[in-house]
């Protein structure tokens, strides 16, 4: 089964986020059905490390804190978009997040080499001209804020319309 550990939004955040994609251009880009800020993939795990996954999970320790969205941007760059995200601040508090959940994984999961938190606005599905792509980059985000109290370990199912997620465990974080 393909898995992943996300922070899920709050619903103030998941609306405001949907009308910033409202302003994209849509016939170049694919929306997420859903909108998360991903910690961790961990790709096809077998069933049967299931068990053990949750045990290591239900170990880690982390503060709750806050977090304020940040400016649009895009994977590759913005020579290339590849894909166009929302970044969150400040990102020392997800690093360390994603920092104690790669510990709680060691010798499980390989580490992954690049992180960066941010929130999937659209993915690229054909090459972007010049002039919508600064339309792009001149998206003005509002610095709103929201508390990171949980994780969530899903389940990502592919299908053609795009993954079905499923919650498997919810890991709180606490003081």
């Amino acid at each position: 089964m393909r898995l992943f550990l996300a922070i899920p939004l709050p619903q103030d955040i998941v609306a405001y986020v949907r009308t910033l994609q409202s302003r994209l251009p849509r016939d170049s880009l694919r929306l997420p059905e859903s909108l998360h800020i991903t910690i961790q993939f961990l790709g096809d795990v077998d069933e049967g490390r299931l068990d053990e996954l949750k045990t290591r999970l239900a170990k880690v320790a982390h503060v709750p804190f806050k977090l304020a969205l940040d400016v649009v941007q895009a994977f590759p760059d913005w020579h290339k978009p590849r894909v166009l995200w929302v970044g969150v601040t400040p990102q020392e508090q997800v690093l360390s997040l994603h920092n104690v959940v790669a510990r709680a994984l060691q010798g499980m999961f390989p580490p992954e080499e690049r992180f960066k938190a941010h929130i999937t606005l659209a993915r690229v599905r054909d090459t972007l001209d010049p002039p919508t792509i600064e339309t792009m980059k001149a998206l003005s985000v509002e610095k709103r804020t929201f508390s990171v109290d949980k994780l969530i370990l899903f389940r990502s199912v592919l299908q053609r319309g795009g993954p079905i997620y499923t919650e498997l465990m919810t890991i709180p974080l606490k003081a």
